[in-house]
């Protein structure tokens, strides 16, 4: 006995791999072109994130520039207060 007996014509031409062939022809380069637009858009959300963080860098350091000069000009004007004091007052304890 013949194991094909009782399946239909369209069911075994379904078993031949030139069905499975096609399909990997088509699915090959749709994976390819998915692959390569993934890792591109990756390296440009990387290099927006980049840029980004370089512009956060050069705002925070000028803050903290910003924060220091007026703490050294606060601390020369308690240094001039100080000395205006002792000059008025020589004899200050």
């Amino acid at each position: 006995m013949s194991e094909d007996v009782g399946i239909p014509e369209s069911t075994k031409r379904c078993r031949s791999s030139k069905p499975v062939f096609w399909w990997a022809l088509i699915a090959a380069p749709i994976f390819l072109l998915g692959t390569m637009g993934s890792v591109l858009g990756g390296y440009g959300v990387a290099n927006a994130q980049d840029k980004h963080n370089d512009q956060d860098f050069v705002t925070s350091s000028l803050d903290i520039a910003s924060t220091l000069r007026l703490a050294i000009q606060h601390e020369q004007d308690l240094v001039d207060s100080t000395r205006s004091f002792l000059v008025g007052s020589p004899h200050a304890t």
